[in-house]
């Protein structure tokens, strides 16, 4: 629900909720609401999830590293930038390198709720994952004077007074992040 508000103070005034992460391999330009007209691509991940992968609603895993070539492929999306918000966790063994190399597209920038390896959090009052209560609240606050690599740094700096428990010890989450990113990013 704070996304929501969130995007629509963004003026991100076309949003399409799909309840399975699947949808995202049949990718096309009308289906991201993407047109010549619009300013940049913007998709966020919510899920639970394992080092590199996060689960759709039908348990089947998703590689995380697969969103990149099916935003780099998209034409409309060219020289525009894209942004992925990923609120998963990312704990687990990690997966045996199969040789391939993830491309990240240019312009583009991936926001990961924690670090490889580790466990993300929600407040144990249900009322949500720090990650993204974290990145509403600085949204909501900044984004008419700040750009989007700032702001995901504040949210970086927020979240380091985060502490939760994990198998009895007293953690922290670390959030993470793929950037390439050309130019300062702000939203109007």
């Amino acid at each position: 629900m704070a996304l929501r508000i969130v995007t629509g103070d963004l003026s991100f005034d076309e949003l399409t909720d799909h309840a399975d992460i699947k949808n995202l391999e049949n990718l096309k330009a009308e289906d991201c609401l993407v047109s010549r007209e619009k300013d940049s691509f913007v998709l966020c991940v919510m899920s639970h999830g394992e080092w590199g992968v996060v689960l759709g609603t039908d348990g089947e895993k998703f590689e995380l590293k697969e969103i990149c070539p099916i935003v780099g492929n998209c034409e409309l999306l060219s020289n525009k930038p894209s942004m992925v918000f990923i609120q998963a966790c990312q704990g687990g063994d990690m997966p045996q390198a199969d040789g391939k190399r993830v491309e990240i597209p240019h312009n583009f920038l991936m926001s990961f709720a924690t670090s490889p390896g580790n466990s993300a959090f929600r407040d144990e009052d249900g009322s949500g994952s720090w990650y993204v209560k974290d990145l509403c609240s600085v949204l909501n606050e900044h984004y008419t004077t700040t750009d989007l690599v700032s702001m995901i740094t504040m949210v970086h700096l927020e979240m380091r007074y985060r502490v939760g428990r994990e198998d009895g010890n007293e953690v922290t989450q670390s959030p993470s992040n793929w950037n390439t990113l050309k130019f300062h990013v702000y939203f109007q």
